[in-house]
């Protein structure tokens, strides 16, 4: 699970599958605001997820010179979310490497994925919400006007 939805979790009061993350002294936990707060996130797919993670780690922090997300100090920013940390972008032009197929392909196998079933996939709930922010506006919560009250 990402830090986003943990945070939308959090603030929406509803707890998390266990295994999502750990809180106190390691401890298995289904509380978000424990996980954000006093623990961390677990990576997805066993070991294989854990190198992806890994790979994440040191591609974002180690290559950028940011913290390695275990290093992130919070408490140095009252009332931040988001740790300052290193940010790695990769472009990657298809076109350049002789692949006028990729916006093709690519459109096909998401295709593919919808008609076998799968009802959601990545980006699909930000362009959702984008699109319904840009219709009606963007919704204020009460969480979000006491910051301001």
């Amino acid at each position: 699970m990402s830090q986003g939805d943990l945070r939308i979790a959090r603030g929406e009061g509803r707890h998390v599958p266990l295994g999502t993350g750990i809180g106190r002294q390691g401890r298995d936990t289904e509380d978000p605001a424990e996980i954000l707060d006093e623990g961390g996130i677990l990576p997805f797919g066993g070991h294989k997820g854990a190198l992806l993670s890994l790979m994440v780690e040191l591609l974002a922090s180690a290559l950028t010179g940011g913290h390695f997300s275990h290093e992130v100090d919070m408490s140095s920013v009252p009332g931040a979310e988001i740790p300052r940390t290193g940010q790695l972008l990769i472009v990657l032009d298809p076109q350049r490497g002789g692949n006028d197929q990729f916006g093709r392909r690519v459109a096909g196998l998401v295709q593919m994925l919808r008609d076998a079933g799968m009802t959601r996939l990545p980006g699909d709930h930000r362009y959702r919400r984008r699109s319904e922010a840009a219709g009606r506006g963007i919704p204020v919560t009460p969480a979000i006007r006491e910051l301001f009250a």
